[in-house]
């Protein structure tokens, strides 16, 4: 008993040995994000990553900032749909919110006029879930991408873009005439008998 217990330890000690310090120590995983990214930053909390960013809208939307609403939502939950407050809605003022870049501000109020009351707050909801967190994630989420929407910078329509829609506009005129006509020829006939 006591020579095996020596034996095990000596095939310990030599395979210990073998080890490097850092596999002596610790575990690490090949698809650590220090292999994965070799020149990166691994400690990307400390990091202050708003000064880095170029000016203008970062996505950050600030919650603190934000009216946010909570109520029975007429979507999915079984049992408990008339219980829990899942649905929500977020408003905020346009113009007094000092997050979005005012280059984006006037952009934002033309492009979102359906969904900004008179009072001039631009207004959300979403109840796809029973969950009342992504709910309000989904309604920032759509913020966000409204934001970035103005952001983009699109090109005028050419003639000949223009063209083609004009075209296919008539058409869907011409079709949606035809059809009323064939309608009435039909009630006309219901008449005649």
């Amino acid at each position: 008993m006591a020579l095996r217990a020596f034996c095990n330890k000596c095939l310990f000690n030599s395979s210990f040995k073998q080890l490097t310090s850092y596999q002596r120590h610790g575990f690490k995983s090949v698809y650590s994000i220090d292999k994965i990214y070799p020149n990166s930053n691994p400690d990307i909390l400390k990091e202050n990553r708003l000064e880095t960013v170029k000016p203008g809208f970062t996505g950050f939307i600030p919650v603190e900032k934000l009216e946010i609403k909570s109520s029975r939502g007429s979507g999915p939950g079984g049992q408990s749909v008339n219980k829990s407050n899942n649905k929500v809605e977020i408003r905020f003022h346009v113009v007094s919110a000092d997050w979005i870049p005012d280059n984006l501000k006037d952009k934002f109020l033309e492009q979102e006029k359906n969904r900004i009351n008179k009072e001039g707050y631009f207004i959300t909801m979403s109840h796809k879930t029973r969950k009342h967190i992504l709910n309000q994630s989904d309604c920032i989420n759509k913020i966000r991408t409204a934001i970035y929407e103005c952001m983009i910078e699109r090109e005028p329509p050419s003639e000949e873009h223009l063209e083609k829609l004009n075209k296919r506009l008539e058409k869907q005129q011409r079709e949606r005439l035809r059809e009323k006509r064939s309608h009435s020829l039909k009630k006309q006939d219901r008449k005649t008998l």
